[in-house]
């Protein structure tokens, strides 16, 4: 597999507990494949909003180099 592909899988699962949360009108199974559809480029940039890195969130940053 794919670097990007695993970084993707990570991204759409943990979007998809917390919109699982937030969004119930949809099963986390759900959100899943809706985020695994969205283009590479969406789903890192709704990561990045959400965890403030154009807020300052630097330490969401580091996390992500880890990733990669």
């Amino acid at each position: 597999m794919r670097q990007s592909d695993k970084l993707k899988q990570y991204l759409a699962d943990y979007f998809a507990e917390i919109d699982a949360i937030n969004f119930p009108s949809k099963t986390r199974e759900q959100h899943y494949i809706s985020n695994m559809e969205l283009r590479d480029f969406d789903l890192l940039k709704y990561w990045l909003e959400y965890n403030g890195i154009f807020d300052g969130g630097e330490d969401m940053l580091n996390k992500l180099k880890i990733l990669l």
